[in-house]
């Protein structure tokens, strides 16, 4: 899976076609994976200091037929203590309603696999993480 999430296209939906309120996250974060995160955010890096970082996004611009957004500042992980992935790297990101907990509603593949080592530390950088609909 790559793009909006079941659990975010469900409430985009209901909001749209029935209704329903749609509260926004106050915040986001971003996280790493190791794998496709799928619907729910599955293969995050979860040791070697690795934890979630805040997010934030620019408006939506147009991009021939699609609405972009792009992430609008770096995103600096903690130094690994261990190699993600047993060295194979970070391959999604994946964004979050929480630090920790809480609900995947965007994942993607990285343009090209970030590898970590021990004492390495993932960024991504400003413009990096671009979310779009069609």
């Amino acid at each position: 899976m790559a793009g909006i999430s079941n659990y975010y296209e469900d409430l985009v939906l209901k909001a749209l076609l029935r209704g329903v309120n749609l509260t926004a996250p106050t915040n986001l974060y971003a996280s790493a994976h190791i794998g496709d995160p799928g619907d729910t955010g599955a293969n995050e890096v979860s040791a070697g200091n690795y934890a979630r970082q805040a997010i934030t996004f620019v408006d939506p611009v147009d991009n021939g037929t699609k609405k972009e957004c792009a992430s609008n500042s770096d995103v600096v992980f903690p130094r690994a203590t261990v190699a993600y992935g047993g060295g194979s790297g970070v391959t999604h990101f994946g964004i979050w309603t929480a630090a920790s907990g809480g609900q995947c509603v965007w994942s993607g593949a990285l343009t090209t696999p970030k590898v970590i080592d021990i004492d390495d530390q993932l960024k991504y950088e400003s413009g990096d993480i671009i979310l779009s609909l069609d």
